[in-house]
Order: C-alpha cells, then sequence, then structure tokens
C-alpha cells in the first residue's frame, strides 16, 4: 500500500490452499489464472504487479506436474524457472483474449539475480547479478530490439516506463530511460562488504569504503572475472567510479531526508 496500490491479492483472497506451494504463495499457473481474470473485471485503465514465487527457492512446482518436456525434470533452479516460463505462457495466451491486452504495456523483470549458482564458476558479481527486463507492447508500439551496449539496471525501468507512457511531468528518480543516449552509465551491487560498480566497458571492485577501484575486469571478454586487468582505460574507470559516488551520494542523502518524490524535492547539503 505504501507504493500506492490500492489493492494486494495474497493466499488468504486468493481463497484456494489446494494451490499454496507450501512457502511463499499461490503456484504461479493457478496464479496466471486468477490474475487475468482478476484483471479483466478492472475499470481501465490500471497498473498491476504480478510477484511469481516458483523460481524461487525451494523452486516447489505441483505434485505430480508433468515435467517430462523439461530440460531439467528434477528439482532445480532451472526446472522452477520452466514451470514459471510456462505460467507466463498461460498468462500471455489467457490475456491475448482480452480487451486490455492491445492496450497494455508489460514488463517482465526480477527483484533480483539468481542466489542459487554457489559452487558454480558463473557465480560472480557480473554473472550472478543479471536479471530479465523485457518490455512487450502488443499492439507494435514498441519495435523489436535488443539493448546490449550499455548497462541498465532495476533503478531504471521507472524512467523507461513513463517515457514510454509519454509522462512529462517533473519526477525524482535515480535512474534513466534506457532508450535514451543519456541511459544510466553504471550499476552497483553490494556483496562481501564492499560495492561492486559495472559499467559498459569494466566491472569494477571497490574497496569497503568506496574511495578506489581495487580490482578490475573487462566482463565482456572474461564474464567469469577469473583475470583482473593491470593495463585497462584509466579515464573510463575513474569515470564510473565517480558516476558510482556521485549516485550513493545523491541517493543516500534524498533517502535519508526523505527526499525521494518531488514534492520534497529539496535536499540538504553537506
Amino acid at each position: 500500500y505504501a507504493a500506492g496500490f490500492r489493492e494486494i491479492v495474497d493466499l488468504e483472497t486468493y481463497g484456494n490452499m489446494d494451490d499454496f506451494d507450501g512457502n511463499w504463495g499461490v503456484f504461479d499457473i493457478p496464479m496466471a489464472k486468477y490474475v487475468v481474470k482478476h484483471l479483466s473485471a478492472k475499470e481501465e485503465p490500471f497498473i498491476a504487479s504480478w510477484f511469481t514465487i516458483s523460481a524461487h527457492i525451494p523452486f516447489n512446482i505441483p505434485d505430480n506436474w508433468d515435467t517430462s518436456a523439461f530440460k531439467h525434470p528434477e528439482r532445480s533452479p532451472e526446472r522452477g524457472m520452466e514451470y514459471t516460463d510456462q505460467a507466463l505462457g498461460v498468462f500471455f495466451d489467457l490475456a491475448s483474449k482480452e480487451p486490455w491486452f492491445m492496450n497494455t504495456t508489460f514488463v517482465i523483470t526480477a527483484d533480483h539475480g539468481s542466489r542459487d549458482l554457489k559452487g558454480r564458476a558463473e557465480d560472480t558479481d557480473y554473472i550472478r547479478n543479471h536479471i530479465p527486463f523485457l518490455i512487450y507492447a502488443p499492439d507494435g508500439s514498441i519495435k523489436p530490439r535488443m539493448i546490449d551496449d550499455r548497462i541498465i539496471s532495476q533503478h531504471d525501468i521507472g524512467p523507461t516506463v513513463l517515457s514510454l507512457l509519454g509522462y512529462n511531468r517533473p519526477y525524482v528518480s535515480v535512474g534513466t530511460d534506457a532508450f535514451s543516449a543519456d541511459s544510466t552509465i553504471v550499476a552497483m551491487v553490494r556483496s562481501e562488504g564492499a560495492f561492486t560498480v559495472f559499467s559498459s566497458d569494466y566491472t569494477i571492485r571497490m574497496d569497503k569504503d568506496m574511495n578506489r577501484a581495487e580490482q578490475v575486469f573487462c566482463h565482456t571478454a572474461d564474464p567469469l572475472l577469473q583475470r583482473p586487468l593491470s593495463v585497462y582505460d584509466t579515464c573510463k574507470v575513474e569515470n564510473a567510479v565517480k558516476e558510482a559516488q556521485a549516485f550513493m551520494q545523491d541517493f543516500s542523502l534524498r533517502l535519508n531526508a526523505d527526499r525521494l518524490s518531488i514534492k520534497k524535492e529539496n535536499i540538504p547539503t553537506e
């Protein structure tokens, strides 16, 4: 409710414990059917968010579910993702028959990357924190394309969607429109007590106080981050570090001073 949503559908609202996964909520496929039916009863325009659960540890799916066509039929992160993928197929098949479908922009993303790669070579800051950011407009207003020449983070989802909607009023955001030439230069994650900064060219591991770069990797050539660079473009790295430091300063000041909305735009200075 703090985010402005007027209604939250939980397990109790859903009303059928037979579809409970035993941990998080309703299995994704029955929930997909419920979401479409529920939205079809709403007056347009509306904004809605569906949080899928079956691709999350412990990766439960319904008992006796036919996984014979799955690449990973046994319990695993991959099996959970295959089941959720089926659920998205069910959702879009049903939604495509509803009157609101052609007038809706769909965003598919995640709240965090995979935390279940322990012991694998892919368990690196660069690969572990990849998440999907897919935008689909059934009316064809968004032409098919892949953006892979820049770093995009969760902070950019809001500004991107607002831009697609033609929203032209002021708002506060620490992200930028992913389609813009001025889109975000860096993204960051915190792990093992320190930040890692990602730019289009480099993955930069910072010291714990975020004052300097301790290791620099070229993630396009070395996505497993096994070979720290001894020679790199110092100007690009310094710019990325400064962008990350400025981001943290601005965000921290706004968060601590409750200045994350345009109504509270004035922030204190140091």
